[in-house]
């Protein structure tokens, strides 16, 4: 057991020295030149796409993830969609499954919609926009479905890249703030305990997926202690970004997902007696839940038809599909009419802007009527002034699954959920037929579920890391899965 500590020791204090300062090297160039280091950049990310260096590749793109100019990721997604749509384009073999049809079909509805606006609202440069913020990180699903990528040294880099990360954080903002200043909200504020990343939820998402990897580390490395600390201080530093919705999430996943696991392996008189169990505990904690939040209820439903329910309209309108005709409903308003950009440009011109002030950027955003209409009415200066005393995230007039329902109407909507339940199925399948891939498979379950139940409070889907993370576990867990199909034959496990 010395003999491998001392070797695992070694290689992650050679690989935690190469990542902390590759990624302290970016950061410094970024912040001294900004943009100019796009271009070396992007032509590294295809030199090593070329050059089939794919772990390479990963490392650069969870690096430049982790610099706060969010830029930087999203046009070297783009630099590797063009280049990868050209591979594409020139190999006659090449074969989409079903999940990259359901992305394609996505991307293909929101060009849709953004044409037929332009006849009655032209807006430019909204689809380019959204592509950026949006649309771009699809890249990685393409690009790790094809490609063999290991699997040790992707849990490792994310392990040291958080480490690092939290070490950042703690040195740069909680230690000169102080714990509970954070927690209590004392002249301190979660949203800052973000390492080098752009936002807390980024940072935040990094710490519960790397708790993940460490939880299996300590199932199966005879060295567990190390990781065991690991998963301790990526669960406390989880905590103090607020991250409660992708917490929700996760426990929520792996309750679903264990009790899949158990109903698999067990035989019909097992099964029945679950689903029993299940159903019978269902309603006890409904009953319990009811007791317990009796005395919140007022301050909940102030959610609802109270002072705080902005969201509430804001889904609301949306669904209900007022504002819209039957071909926008479906279709869309067009990508980037909604989203975070949009929303910015809403909340600027309600609340702050005055005539003749400048616009929030110098690619302003474009709003659709429906947003400008039906939705103004939600961002006003008294309310987001009073957000201190409410839950941002079941308050706030935003979250990512409402913005792709009204740019992408309900086609382009519909097509984007059962590609998340289309991955949640192979990777359950995936299990079935291989267990070595049941780390995989979880935290590729627990990301999807995390990140479903972020979407409807958060702008998560606009955000780098929980994109990439996305697209890069869902890509590698279906690209084993076919790999295992076409090893085995026509497999059961279809």
């Amino acid at each position: 057991m010395s003999i491998l500590s001392m070797r695992i020791n070694k290689e992650s204090t050679k690989d935690f020295i190469f990542i902390l300062f590759s990624l302290l090297f970016i950061y410094i160039v970024n912040e001294l030149i900004s943009t100019l280091i796009l271009a070396p950049v992007c032509l590294l990310s295809i030199y090593l796409l070329k050059k089939e260096k794919f772990n390479a590749l990963l490392l650069l793109s969870l690096l430049i993830i982790c610099v706060p100019n969010t830029l930087v990721f999203y046009l070297n997604s783009i630099a590797l969609s063009v280049y990868y749509f050209f591979i594409i384009l020139f190999n006659r073999n090449y074969k989409f499954y079903q999940s990259e049809i359901l992305l394609i079909s996505v991307i293909s509805i929101g060009l849709i919609s953004f044409l037929f606006t332009q006849i009655v609202d032209p807006n430019y440069l909204s689809f380019f926009l959204s592509f950026i913020t949006f649309t771009s990180g699809f890249v990685y699903f393409f690009l790790f479905r094809n490609v063999k990528v290991d699997l040790n040294k992707f849990v490792h880099y994310i392990i040291i890249i958080c480490l690092i990360q939290v070490l950042i954080a703690y040195f740069s903002y909680v230690l000169p703030t102080g714990f509970s200043n954070i927690i209590f909200r004392r002249d301190a504020t979660p949203d800052q305990v973000k390492g080098t990343f752009y936002s807390a939820n980024s940072f935040g998402f990094l710490c519960l997926v790397s708790a993940c990897m460490t939880y299996f580390k300590i199932l199966n490395a005879k060295v567990g202690s190390i990781y065991l600390a690991l998963f301790i201080l990526f669960m406390a530093f989880s905590f103090l970004a607020d991250v409660k919705s992708i917490l929700i999430g996760l426990v929520g996943g792996l309750t679903l997902l264990t009790l899949i696991r158990v109903y698999i392996k067990s035989n019909t008189l097992r099964r029945v007696f679950l689903i029993v169990i299940v159903f019978t505990f269902s309603l006890a904690s409904m009953s319990f839940l009811e007791r317990a939040l009796k005395p919140i209820v007022p301050v909940l439903m102030t959610y609802v038809d109270g002072e705080n329910n902005h969201k509430y309209l804001y889904m609301k309108r949306t669904f209900e599909g007022q504002g819209r005709n039957w071909l926008q409903y479906l279709i869309g308003t067009g990508p980037g009419t909604c989203g975070s950009r949009a929303a910015n440009s809403r909340a600027y011109d309600s609340m702050y802007k005055k005539e003749g002030s400048m616009t929030l950027s110098f690619l302003p955003a474009k709003t659709s009527p429906f947003a400008e209409k039906i939705l103004v009415d939600l961002y006003q200066y008294d309310y987001a002034v009073n957000s201190r005393w409410r839950s941002a995230l079941l308050g706030n007039p935003f979250n990512s699954f409402t913005a792709i329902f009204i740019e992408f109407g309900l086609v382009g909507f519909l097509f984007f959920m059962i590609f998340h339940f289309k991955a949640l199925i192979l990777a359950l399948k995936l299990e079935l037929f291989s267990p070595n891939y049941k780390a995989l498979t979880t935290a590729t379950f627990l990301t999807i579920s995390s990140l479903m139940v972020m979407g409807w409070m958060d702008q998560s889907y606009e955000q780098p890391f929980p994109m990439f993370i996305l697209m890069t576990l869902s890509g590698i867990t279906i690209s084993k899965f076919y790999e295992a199909k076409r090893a085995n034959g026509s497999s059961s496990i279809l």
